[in-house]
């Protein structure tokens, strides 16, 4: 081969490496966008699977939300030691479902106040004042909102490992900017 033609040869031999790399820096790139993406074939998680939040003495597991793919709904367990209860407290903007897992209470529905059982569940419009009490009990809820919003909420007032408490005040505020008040 003349040298004209051995320049062109090594342009082309260059100019294809540079295609595969492309080609495969895309693929690349791609399978980590893939395992970014929340899969929207859905998902199983055992019953100690989800996210773990601490929220005072309570315990939530975040199992279904935006980040898991869900841009509808959210939905978890919330563990309530005896005693611990949920605050009387509104969403302005999510419908919320409670349904009792373990133990027993009482939820407050509006002003209504109503005994709680394993199979109990409680739908609770948006703008209704709600909230439970678990006085002689643990008590294992399965919450679901829709929109989502309410695991966010959570996620971020759930102190972190080493952190400050978070001050009522605080807490206040967080509700509010994830559209729950509190009375």
């Amino acid at each position: 081969m003349d040298p004209l033609g051995k320049n062109r040869f090594r342009k082309g031999v260059s100019l294809a490496v540079l295609f595969v790399a492309l080609g495969v820096g895309q693929a690349v790139l791609q399978l980590h966008a893939d395992a970014q993406t929340p899969s929207p074939a859905g998902y199983v998680l055992g019953p100690n699977e989800g996210e773990a939040l601490s929220r005072g003495p309570t315990t939530i597991r975040v199992k279904v939300d935006p980040v898991r793919g869900s841009k509808d709904m959210a939905a978890g367990t919330q563990l309530l030691p005896k005693g611990a209860g949920i605050p009387v407290h509104q969403h302005t903007g999510m419908d919320e479902l409670l349904y009792v897992l373990e133990g027993s209470g009482s939820g407050l529905l509006r002003e209504a106040r109503t005994p709680l059982e394993k199979g109990s569940a409680v739908y609770i419009p948006k703008g209704a004042w709600h909230g439970v009490q678990n006085p002689d009990s643990d008590l294992l809820v399965l919450w679901v909102v829709t929109p989502p919003g309410l695991e966010a909420y959570f996620r971020e007032a759930s102190p972190k490992p080493g952190a400050q408490p978070i001050s009522r005040e605080q807490i206040q505020e967080i509700a509010r900017k994830h559209g729950t008040i509190f009375k």
